[in-house]
């Protein structure tokens, strides 16, 4: 990792999802599927960036599904200079998560429109690296990875995983849509790129082509 910026990872709510807080100390950050879903975890990440004087300016989502969510309506509220943003196509699933929670027991705050919306090919720059978007639609219709170019890192949502992929069997999945998305955009970055996921540990691009069993 760049000797500037930092990456925080939190596993947060029932469904151990990875939540990415990319900064520099005393500088600018941003946060990437902010899921903390209790108090406990609230406290845990605000404290961590109030500990790290960071700035967050961005709530980034690379998809809409609950538990990337769950974070969105408290941090909006707690770190107000920050924009959220997720990709359109995913809007079903932003505007259906408080009744989605609900269907599994779980309550959730209904999320505001988006400050903007990702695109394939968008560049954010925090502290002079580059993140790109590069659009991977199979787990849902919006999903989105973000590489950090410089470091050679790809956080990769629930796209790719260690060994896996994600899940396309819950609202705007597509199987042949997500192993295209994956072969076509995410293959062709170089061997030794870092991945981190949504779920579970951290791998990278070579590693999943020569070892995972769907591609």
């Amino acid at each position: 990792m760049d000797s500037e910026l930092r990456i925080q990872r939190f596993m947060f709510n029932e469904l151990c999802e990875n939540t990415y807080l990319l900064y520099a100390p005393g500088g600018d950050g941003l946060v990437i599927d902010l899921g903390c879903h209790t108090e406990e975890e609230q406290a845990l990440i605000f404290s961590f960036v109030e500990e790290q004087r960071v700035t967050v300016k961005y709530l980034l989502n690379t998809h809409g599904h609950l538990d990337h969510l769950f974070g969105v309506p408290w941090g909006r509220a707690t770190w107000k200079d920050a924009a959220f943003l997720i990709h359109a196509a995913d809007m079903p699933l932003l505007e259906n998560a408080p009744k989605q929670a609900a269907l599994w027991g779980m309550e959730m705050a209904p999320i505001s429109q988006p400050d903007a919306f990702l695109a394939h090919g968008d560049v954010f720059e925090l502290h002079g690296k580059r993140i790109e978007v590069i659009h991977t639609p199979g787990h849902s219709q919006g999903c989105v990875c973000f590489y950090l170019y410089e470091a050679g890192v790809l956080f990769s949502g629930d796209t790719l995983f260690q060994h896996s992929i994600g899940r396309t069997d819950l609202p705007g999945g597509n199987y042949e849509q997500l192993i295209e998305s994956i072969r076509s955009r995410l293959l062709v970055l170089h061997d030794d790129v870092q991945v981190l996921p949504g779920h579970g540990e951290f791998t990278t691009i070579g590693a999943e082509r020569t070892l995972n069993p769907f591609l």
